[in-house]
């Protein structure tokens, strides 16, 4: 009876030294530095920051926010991808048949505090033009002005 008591034992310990080990191996492999470096972005990446910095500048995000914003990313999105990815997402929302002046004013919003900010300023533009593009569409080019007396 004794010796069926120290080999359970003995098995036991064995499987509790095994479990062990292999939490040891997971803390130390998810501890360890990422060889690869950071991650760049790919189109929905870049969609789904866009769409917080227009969240964030209809908050009252401001130029210094948004500076930011686009530092705290620059290590996987540069400004040429921005560009990139910007004039797509443009091209995307032009093709829409449905007016959004929504997004149009937050384009603005973004631009007005980027073009203050030389690093951004293309951004800036890019986005600006898009805006203007959707609010023009949402008129039909149409600008009304008022023919009658001035009081």
């Amino acid at each position: 009876m004794l010796k069926l008591l120290q080999s359970i034992w003995r098995w036991f310990r064995g499987l509790l030294t095994r479990d062990q080990s292999r939490a040891r191996s997971r803390r130390v492999t998810s501890q360890s530095p990422s060889t690869t470096g950071p991650v760049t972005l790919d189109a929905a990446g870049y969609e789904f920051l866009w769409t917080q910095l227009l969240e964030g500048a209809a908050n009252g995000w401001d130029r210094h926010r948004m500076q930011k914003f686009f530092a705290q990313i620059e290590d996987r999105a540069t400004i040429p991808a921005w560009l990139d990815w910007l004039g797509q997402f443009g091209k995307k929302v032009l093709a829409s048949p449905t007016p959004n002046l929504e997004l149009a004013r937050r384009l603005i919003l973004v631009a007005t505090h980027l073009q203050h900010l030389p690093q951004y300023e293309e951004v800036a533009l890019l986005a600006n033009h898009i805006a203007h593009e959707l609010r023009q569409r949402a008129t039909s080019g149409v600008v009304w002005d008022y023919d009658g007396p001035d009081r």
